[in-house]
């Protein structure tokens, strides 16, 4: 299991190792695994060697003995001083191991820093290497034993997926394969509902949808079901097996599920798919395959997207680290926009959200959403992140002052926001700039993650105590762009307040009343309660439309004179 691929788990590995070479003082480390026949890296800072025979490794002495090795100068060690591994490359002069020692007490591998060069190397460094080496396995034992279960439905999660994609590319399994992804319960609904019913029922709801889906698609040997994230599940398939998307959609068509207390909550599952081969990177890519099917899907509010079927040109394109890197550095064709957003009784302009636009010479106009149904890796995304967040901090401290006192909001990925010192960062940030913390609104880009993130959820509460308002719309939000600009500004229905105050108590009416407000929103109303509140969680409604998205320049004039009786004051 050890020596199987794992993106994820072997970039933490390089962490480890970066940090015990540096708080050694030795140039090079890494993590091996040694079975009967060879020595495997699986992990290396400054050190070349790849795999080594048994016989020839050094880190069979530690496996063989159970305790830590040192040898400060090989030159001077009988047993190594002729050893290949010193005699040429890598040139090992200096030595140091000790045992990953498995909770059941087995040695599966070692943790080792090395030199071209001798060391004095006393206990205290010896401990310290020790030390970190529990703290390696114990990685090892909770990645490899906690991390492929969902923890509310049991399926294998979307982590299980992903290194099961990277098993079937190095074992050579190159029958061409069909991901389906199922979205069964859409994020804002999700979100009504625990504000309703709790965040109980909504677990008891999800279970029962899990136990659902097999018995509708009776999933045959080899095809296999995982819970992706929160209310959507994919399903790994042979191409040639009966469950495409629209079978998948049809079988599931008409479904409701049991959340107990004698109710019934009718579910329109929707699906997107991609189709591939098995091969280094091609897990990477079907995910953001079928990830562009399910959301051009939900956009177009279809039941099914098949593989092939996505928007022109995007099923296939996915950005490459070199290509991302050099636009992030440089900004080169990156471009910020700013979107008002309209009060709908006042119609003035109440907030503005940024907006990244990367002008990619092929694929056109990308915006952060697009990327992260690319694929687009976290580092990447991060280094994004930070160049908006600097570009929007400079802009308000240009119209820091001015009669333009906006606040702006932010899309940020649930990495940055798990990221620890985050919130304090930005909040120092903000404080150098000498511009007030409600300027600067944080909003998610993907909050259907983050229920499978506890450090974005602390990451979120972080933000908030900071002084920094928090929203979840995101992608939700984001994918009604097209809506807002081609149709009017929805009219407002408000429920009297003596309906409202008699019905808001009781639970069963609450559930009545939100397929009043769903169904007069899907006639292009917008409902508020009296004073424009949920009566469940007291958050304000969305209670605005948006407008075109401009650069900086053409929006400070258009504001200067939508605002312009706040600026003759």
């Amino acid at each position: 299991m050890m020596k199987a691929p794992d993106e994820g788990r072997d970039e933490i590995l390089g962490q480890f190792v970066r940090l015990a070479a540096q708080r050694l003082g030795i140039p090079a480390s890494f993590v091996s695994v040694v079975d009967d026949e060879q020595q495997t890296i699986m992990a290396a800072h400054n050190f070349g060697l790849k795999t080594s025979s048994r016989q020839n490794a050094f880190c069979r002495h530690v496996i063989d003995s159970g305790s830590p090795l040192v040898v400060c100068d090989t030159l001077l060690h009988p047993d190594f001083v002729h050893h290949p591994l010193t005699t040429g490359a890598p040139c090992i002069r200096f030595y140091a191991g000790v045992p990953l020692r498995h909770p059941d007490g087995f040695i599966p591998g070692t943790l080792c820093v090395t030199d071209t060069r001798p060391h004095p190397f006393p206990a205290q460094q010896v401990q310290r290497l020790g030390l970190l080496a529990e703290m390696v396995m114990s990685f090892l034992y909770a990645w490899h034993g906690a991390g492929l279960t969902d923890a509310v439905t049991g399926l294998p999660d979307r982590q299980r997926l992903v290194r099961d994609l990277q098993l079937l590319a190095s074992q050579g399994d190159v029958r061409p394969r069909r991901l389906v992804l199922i979205d069964c319960l859409e994020m804002s609904r999700a979100r009504d509902l625990v504000g309703s019913l709790g965040a109980g029922t909504v677990e008891r709801l999800l279970r029962d949808i899990a136990m659902l889906l097999p018995l509708r698609l009776r999933p045959a040997k080899e095809e296999r079901l995982y819970a992706f994230s929160a209310g959507r599940f994919a399903l790994l398939t042979l191409e040639g097996g009966r469950l495409s998307a629209g079978r998948v959609s049809t079988l599931l068509h008409g479904i409701s599920a049991d959340p107990g207390d004698n109710m019934s909550l009718e579910l329109s599952p929707v699906t997107g798919e991609s189709v591939f081969t098995p091969g280094p990177r091609a897990g990477q890519m079907a995910i953001a395959q079928a990830m562009t099917a399910l959301t051009e899907a939900i956009t177009r509010g279809v039941p099914a997207i098949p593989s092939g079927r996505q928007g022109q040109g995007m099923s296939s394109f996915l950005p490459g680290p070199d290509e991302l890197a050099d636009v992030v550095r440089t900004g080169d064709r990156l471009s910020l926009l700013f979107r008002p957003r309209f009060s709908m009784e006042t119609g003035r302009p109440v907030a503005l959200e940024a907006r990244v636009e990367w002008a990619h010479p092929q694929q056109g106009t990308l915006s952060p959403a697009v990327l992260i149904t690319c694929g687009i890796s976290p580092v990447f995304l991060h280094l994004l992140t930070e160049w908006t967040l600097n570009q929007v901090i400079t802009q308000l401290q240009r119209w820091h002052g001015t009669c333009i006192t906006l606040p702006v909001s932010v899309l940020v990925s649930e990495h940055d926001i798990a990221m620890p010192g985050f919130a304090s960062a930005l909040k120092r940030r903000m404080k150098r700039a000498r511009l007030p913390l409600f300027l600067l609104n944080i909003d998610c880009l993907t909050p259907e993650s983050l229920a499978d993130n506890p450090a974005a959820l602390s990451g979120l509460g972080r933000l908030r105590q900071h002084g920094f308002t928090v929203s979840l719309d995101g992608l939700n939000g984001a994918s009604g762009d097209l809506g807002y600009l081609t149709r009017l500004p929805p009219g407002v229905v408000i429920f009297p307040p003596a309906l409202w105050c008699e019905l808001s108590p009781d639970t069963a009416s609450r559930i009545r009343i939100r397929g009043i407000i769903r169904m007069l929103e899907g006639q292009d109303y917008r409902v508020l309660s009296p004073g424009g509140e949920r009566a469940d969680d007291g958050d304000t409604l969305n209670g605005y439309f948006s407008g075109r998205a401009l650069p900086a320049e053409a929006l400070q004039s258009w504001l200067y004179w939508k605002l312009r009786d706040s600026c003759r004051r």
